[in-house]
C-alpha cells in the first residue's frame, strides 16, 4: 500500500481496499470486463491469513533498530530494496508480517511449508495487488496469460502506479524467504526488477546464502543482517520473555519449580541457550506450559 513520507502515514487511495485485499476478499463493486483466456484478479490474490496466524503478531515485541534502518532507508531514497538477511527462527518474518499489518504494504509471503514457492504465484499475487491497490485499468480486463512468465508485466505495472503517485507517497511491496522460492533461469529472486521507479520500494528477506537481487544504477540496494548475537536482538528476546512470563501458567510453572525460579534468572538463562533463537523460546515456553518440564532449575 502506498504510504505518505510524513509522520503520519496516508494510504494511497480512498476506502476500505486494503483490509479486503489483505484478507483475500479483495474490494467492493467493480466493473469487470473480462477478456478470454485473462484470469479474474480475485483469483490470483494469496491469503495472507495463515501467515498472520502463524507468527502470532498479538506476542510482538522490539524490534525498534530494524525499524529504524528501514525508516531511514525509505527516508533517504527514491525507491530501492531493503534486502534483510536472517537465520532461521531469528523473526524475519514476523517482522514482515507486522509491516504489512501496520501500514497496509503489499506483500507475498513465499512459504514452503504450504507450498506457496511458485514464481508465477508470486508475480500474478504482486501484480494483481498492484493493481487493485493504484486502481489500474487492468482491473477491469483481469490479468495476461503472460503476468506469470516472467518480470515484465510486474515492473510494468510498478511504473504505471508510480507515474499516479502523489508527493510524498510511496508504495512499498513486501516479499518474505527468497530463498524457499522457485528460482528462474535468470535474473533476480523471483524475477524482481532490477529498476524500480520512482517512490517504489520492496522489502525482501531470506536467510543468508546464494540469493540474486542485483539492482541497476538508480536503484539502491542496502542490505541489513539481522544477527542472533547482537546485542539488540538479545535485549528483544529478553523483552519477548518478559511480556510472555506474563502468562499465569508459565509463570505458575516457574513458582512450582524446585527450587522456585526467579523472573530474571529465567530470562537470563533462556537468553543465553536460545542462541538468539526466537523459535527455540517458543518450543520451550510452549512446552512449559503443557507442563512437560518437571524442575526448571539449572
Amino acid at each position: 500500500m502506498a504510504e505518505s513520507q510524513e509522520a503520519a502515514p496516508r494510504t494511497y487511495i480512498a476506502g476500505d481496499v486494503y483490509g479486503q485485499v489483505l484478507s483475500g476478499t479483495f474490494y467492493g463493486p467493480v466493473s469487470v470486463f473480462m477478456v478470454p483466456q485473462y484470469a479474474d484478479l480475485r483469483r490470483k490474490l494469496i491469503d495472507i491469513a495463515p501467515i498472520l496466524t502463524r507468527v502470532r503478531l498479538d506476542r510482538f515485541v522490539g524490534r525498534d533498530f530494524v525499524t529504524a534502518r528501514l525508516d531511514r532507508f525509505l527516508s533517504e531514497n527514491p525507491c530501492g530494496y531493503f534486502q534483510l538477511v536472517g537465520e532461521p527462527g531469528i523473526g524475519e518474518t514476523t517482522f514482515l508480517a507486522r509491516l504489512v499489518w501496520q501500514h497496509g504494504y503489499l506483500h507475498h509471503f513465499v512459504d514452503r511449508s504450504q507450498g506457496i514457492t511458485s514464481l508465477a504465484a508470486a508475480l500474478e499475487n504482486l501484480s494483481t495487488q498492484v493493481i487493485a491497490t493504484c486502481r489500474l485499468e487492468w482491473e477491469r480486463v483481469g490479468l495476461p496469460p503472460e503476468a506469470g512468465c516472467d518480470g515484465a508485466f510486474l515492473a510494468a505495472r510498478l511504473s504505471e502506479a508510480s507515474q499516479g503517485l502523489n508527493e510524498g507517497e510511496r508504495l512499498v511491496l513486501v516479499v518474505d524467504a527468497l530463498d524457499e522460492a522457485e528460482r528462474p533461469v535468470t535474473g533476480n529472486a523471483l524475477c524482481l526488477p532490477s529498476a524500480l521507479p520512482h517512490g517504489v520500494y520492496f522489502v525482501v528477506a531470506h536467510r543468508p546464502g546464494d540469493v540474486r537481487l542485483e539492482t541497476a544504477p538508480g536503484t539502491p540496494l542496502h542490505s541489513f543482517t539481522l544477527s542472533a548475537s547482537d546485542p539488540l536482538n538479545l535485549d528483544d528476546m529478553g523483552a519477548y520473555l518478559t511480556v510472555r512470563l506474563s502468562r499465569p501458567e508459565i509463570a505458575q510453572r516457574l513458582a512450582d519449580a524446585t527450587p522456585p525460579v526467579s523472573h530474571a534468572e529465567f530470562v537470563e538463562a533462556m537468553v543465553q541457550r536460545s542462541a538468539g533463537n526466537f523459535m527455540y523460546l517458543d518450543f520451550v515456553l510452549e512446552a512449559i506450559a503443557g507442563g512437560k518440564f518437571p524442575t526448571l532449575h539449572r
